[in-house]
């Protein structure tokens, strides 16, 4: 009604006599549309257009083309660094199954969603599809997260990373190179992966200025090589929770830190399975330099030595309800054969007759296993749930 009425007052202006033309009424109507408008153009400048609400953007490497913003799940993009310049903050990237030969970089202060193994069935997308490989193409990191806000990243299989040192991290980091950022990886496999220089074949995480939060949920780390040390990873300056994942066949070809390396750490690993880690050719499969470990529910075996700290702090680790190749004290501990499936196939369920078996403690516990079987009121130690019978179901994402 102002703004009808102010543009009133100027329409029939040339229609007033002299003496009502610059009366002092009309003249304060006026001002006070002029003034009010002056404000709404104000808190718009200050306030600046609303946020756009987070999205889905679709990338299908088969069918997709690159072009346009990938939020037509009829119209997907084909690689997946294109969908991440054309999302925004607090978007998801639905990938489809398949290979993408591609050097992901996330590295402009976003919070992203990305989750593979999707299935594109001309435009209608469904979960549960073919695995969704990101291949690194042996010539760098295969996905670099770096400043970002929060990041997830989900059902993928990460593999041919191929990391060399830079100014700004330092470390060779294969799989994952992660830097000041708070990331969740879930469902996932880092599988092959290389530091071609220095540390982190599989994952290198590190917190500049304070420290970052990092999960590994479900996760299979296996078969990655650092040249100095820490093969399956290397942190610094991190929070980490690591929960019903599995590293195995990791190496390090000065024989440190075969699986972990941890500088000024706070590692807490639950109901995972550590094993079988450059087992004839290694030292510590765990070096800590400083921080602290807090394991349960776990166990450890064939990885020549288990955990070490330099300098010695039997303080730093705080072990219990596991099963250690090496005997480790702390409550409910126990060094024996855990008895796995295939050893040399490194399958990891418990055979009938494993001694982890309801030997862990429901205190923190999961509520299920790697392949999402329900864990009891006596949960197993490792990653795998004993079910009776013997069934399992499969992992989404081709581990």
């Amino acid at each position: 009604m102002i703004g009808a009425a102010c543009g009133d007052i100027y329409k029939e202006d040339a229609m007033l006599p002299t003496f009502t033309k610059y009366s002092p009424h009309l003249f304060h109507a006026c001002s006070w549309c002029a003034l009010l408008i002056a404000l709404a153009f104000a808190f718009l400048f200050l306030t600046g257009p609303a946020a756009a609400e987070p999205s889905s953007r679709y990338v299908d490497g088969a069918s997709g083309l690159d072009s346009g913003f990938c939020d037509d799940p009829s119209a997907p993009c084909a690689t997946i660094n294109y969908a991440i310049g054309q999302s925004g903050d607090g978007d998801t990237i639905l990938i489809a199954g398949g290979e993408y030969r591609e050097n992901v970089k996330l590295v402009d202060g976003l919070a992203r969603t990305i989750t593979g193994s999707y299935a594109n069935n001309n435009g209608q997308w469904t979960a549960a599809g073919e695995a969704t490989v990101i291949h690194g193409q042996n010539a760098d990191t295969t996905i670099e997260i770096r400043n970002q806000s929060d990041t997830r990243i989900e059902l993928v299989r990460v593999t041919g990373g191929m990391g060399q040192e830079d100014a700004t991290f330092g470390n060779g980091c294969g799989g994952f190179k992660i830097q000041n950022s708070d990331v969740e990886i879930v469902r996932a496999g880092i599988r092959q992966n290389t530091a071609g220089t220095g540390d982190g074949g599989g994952i290198c995480a590190r917190g500049e200025e304070e420290r970052i939060n990092l999960l590994l949920d479900k996760v299979f780390v296996g078969g990655n090589r650092a040249v100095n040390s820490g093969g399956g990873m290397q942190l610094f300056n991190t929070n980490t929770t690591i929960i019903n994942s599995v590293f195995t066949n990791n190496s390090s070809a000065s024989n440190v830190a075969n699986v972990m390396l941890l500088e000024d750490d706070n590692v807490t690993i639950i109901n995972s399975t550590i094993a079988n880690n450059n087992r004839n050719n290694g030292d510590q499969a765990i070096l800590l330099f400083a921080g602290s470990l807090t394991m349960s529910n776990s166990i450890m075996w064939e990885n020549t030595l288990n955990l070490q700290a330099d300098p010695p702090c039997d303080e730093c680790f705080n072990v219990t309800y596991s099963d250690i190749e090496q005997p480790t004290p702390g409550t409910g501990n126990i060094s024996a054969d855990p008895l796995f499936a295939n050893m040399l196939q490194r399958i990891f369920r418990l055979r009938p007759n494993s001694p982890c078996i309801n030997s862990g403690t429901a205190d923190g516990a999961p509520v299920d296993d790697l392949r999402d079987n329900p864990r009891d009121s006596w949960p197993d130690m490792g990653a795998f749930e004993h079910l009776w019978p013997d069934h399992y179901l499969p992992v989404i994402g081709g581990e």
